[in-house]
């Protein structure tokens, strides 16, 4: 019996990790490794993160802004357009553009450098030929913490 070879690959990168998922599996798409791919994120509650947080008083609280622990899961299909198509589905969004960049800061540091996400930002829109000027503000996180908001 013929058995086909998919990817199966994690990734766990703390904050990025979703993003990094989403990212690989548009380059197995884009490369033809692959017609469709489920990309998964998981984010779970953990006792040990929880107090570490809360001893170095990082978390909201009501009379300061800090960071909000929580779970959650997120799944998307990524699928190649003409097969999407071939198969009558209808898209419900279209990753035109991605791009990845590194910082050298300490992941603890928790301080986005706003010039390198701006233009990370602005690689992956060229990616997808969009203008920066088409692009209002974009929350970047739900974790209620001010500093790392792009706007």
């Amino acid at each position: 019996m013929y058995k086909r070879q998919v990817p199966n690959v994690t990734i766990t990168q703390k904050d990025p990790a979703a993003l990094n998922a989403l990212f690989y599996g548009r380059l197995l798409i884009a490369d033809a490794r692959a017609k469709a791919i489920v990309v998964g994120a998981v984010d779970e509650w953990n006792l040990t993160y929880h107090l570490t947080y809360e001893r170095l008083r990082v978390l909201k609280t009501l009379t300061k802004p800090g960071y909000v622990l929580a779970e959650g899961c997120s799944v998307v299909l990524l699928e190649d357009g003409a097969s999407a198509r071939s198969r009558g589905a209808r898209a419900w969004a279209r990753l035109a553009g991605t791009a990845s960049a590194g910082s050298p800061v300490s992941p603890q540091q928790r301080r986005a450098r706003p010039e390198e996400i701006a233009a990370t930002i602005r690689a992956a829109l060229a990616d997808a030929g969009i203008p920066p000027t088409r692009v209002g503000p974009v929350p970047a996180p739900a974790n209620a913490v001010p500093w790392v908001c792009i706007f």
